[in-house]
């Protein structure tokens, strides 16, 4: 579900809450403007008060197959993305 975007360098940061079964958390995905590519940063994590949390959170950085849960994410609010880019680099 959608809850907030807001401004982050030189992208937007696009935050969600999800549930599923009983575990509960939120997605953190930035876009940056200027070529619509997707922050390899983008992660999604469980809350503290989730009864089954990550051991660690999951992003793009550290698992790739988290790219069509993102894309489809922002497609439901109407954000098309081109692609990826690492952090620190163009």
């Amino acid at each position: 579900q959608f809850e907030k975007k807001e401004k982050s360098g030189d992208g937007t940061l696009y935050r969600f809450r999800w549930t599923f079964d009983s575990q509960h958390g939120y997605m953190s995905i930035i876009v940056r403007e200027k070529d619509n590519k997707m922050s390899n940063s983008s992660l999604i994590d469980t809350y503290d008060s989730s009864p089954h949390r990550f051991d660690r959170p999951l992003g793009l950085y550290n698992d790739g197959t988290m790219l069509p849960v993102f894309k489809e994410a922002l497609a439901g609010i109407g954000v098309k993305v081109d692609g990826v880019y690492a952090e620190g680099f163009s």
